[in-house]
């Protein structure tokens, strides 16, 4: 049941940040004006985590799938900006860096509550479901323990946005410990994805000498085995948050994340 939740909750977390990047590109966020599109879609995903102790090595995992050049052009960004700055060899926020979170956090918090506000008998069964899940989890990574550990909203909306996303965090964690266990780098990652049945990623990655000599793509074509490994991937992504959700009912979890509105009219 654990992957049919996944692309429940990224509908739910994708729905609110879409919005936000839609705000964005209207000019209807003035605390965001100084930031490009890109740093607000990257923020999005970062604003609940960002502390004096989150830095370069947290934002490259969290990005695991970006190149080098996307992160460093971001990095770039925050600090021409006055928001990150180098200290001590690492990379971290600056005090000009809490009026832009603030931004973000209302900007979050009013589309969350655009969403889900008047669904609030099913926000209230999700969010305790949620949080156990992420309790739950036997061996807490990066990403989640910053989830774990971090402030939550007072508003339910919010709150459950926060932990919506934490959930995409675990399964990313596992999702990523799957394909390194393969030695695949994200690229190959992305192209196994894009031709995996029932996937909507295209990827523009040239394939690889590894995964030709591997036998995964054969005449510039992903092969039967290579998509036997993608399968296997997910299988184990799915297996590596099991125990987690194994916390809940998760009938009931699924059941009140299909009646939550992802994208509005």
């Amino acid at each position: 049941m654990t992957a049919e939740i996944a692309p429940q909750t990224d509908r739910l977390v994708w729905a609110v940040a879409d919005r936000i990047r839609a705000q964005k590109g209207n000019d209807e966020l003035p605390g965001l004006q100084a930031l490009s599109p890109m740093a607000v879609s990257r923020t999005i995903n970062l604003v609940q985590f960002t502390s004096p102790d989150i830095g370069e090595d947290f934002i490259r995992r969290r990005y695991v799938y970006a190149s080098d050049e996307q992160i460093t052009t971001y990095l770039d960004e925050m600090v021409r900006l006055g928001l990150f700055e180098t200290a001590g060899g690492r990379l971290r926020p600056t005090d000009s860096l809490p009026p832009i979170l603030e931004a973000f956090d209302r900007a979050i918090e009013s589309s969350a509550q655009l969403h889900w506000q008047a669904h609030a008998d099913v926000v209230d069964s999700v969010l305790p479901l949620a949080r156990h899940v992420l309790e739950a989890c036997p061996k807490p990574e990066m990403l989640v323990s910053a989830a774990l550990t971090g402030p939550e909203a007072d508003d339910d909306c919010q709150r459950l946005y926060q932990r919506l996303a934490a959930l995409r965090l675990m399964r990313n964690e596992a999702h990523v410990r799957a394909w390194k266990a393969r030695g695949l780098v994200p690229n190959e990652v992305e192209i196994l994805t894009s031709a995996w049945a029932g996937s909507k990623i295209q990827s523009s990655a040239e394939p690889t000498e590894s995964m030709i000599e591997r036998g995964l793509v054969a005449d510039g074509v992903v092969t039967d085995a290579g998509l036997d490994v993608r399968r296997e991937i997910e299988d184990e992504t799915n297996a590596g948050v099991a125990e987690a959700f194994a916390a809940v009912d998760q009938a009931a979890l699924l059941a009140g994340l299909r009646q939550l509105p992802g994208p509005l009219d």
